[in-house]
């Protein structure tokens, strides 16, 4: 299974994607999507500090590729997302839901 790996930009920009390959020159992803801060309201309610949360969206909005290659030389750093990131990006991009490692089968 090709690893979920966030790539951060030297623009800032932060992509999450599967890593099919990578060369001396370039990564290989699949399904790339950016990581998109976002607002939210404070779960406490009205009058509370709003909270920041990330949100997952195209990576490019026009495009029919589902994947692309980008050169190591506009990459800042490559990172490993934390998990229930890393499983959001599994539903949204296969549409399979990643059981809870809370959630106990019966035997």
């Amino acid at each position: 299974m090709s690893p979920t790996v966030i790539l951060k930009f030297i623009s800032g920009q932060e992509i999450l994607a599967k890593l099919v390959s990578e060369d001396e020159k370039e990564y290989h992803l699949a399904n790339p999507l950016t990581l998109q801060p976002q607002q939210v309201q404070n779960p406490k309610g009205p009058g509370h500090q709003p909270m920041i949360s990330v949100g997952l969206i195209p990576f490019s909005w026009g495009s029919k590729a589902d994947a692309v290659s980008v050169s190591k030389a506009h990459v800042l750093c490559r990172m490993e997302p934390e998990d229930e990131l890393r499983d959001q990006y599994a539903t949204i991009t296969t549409g399979l839901i990643v059981a809870s490692p809370q959630i106990k089968l019966a035997s």
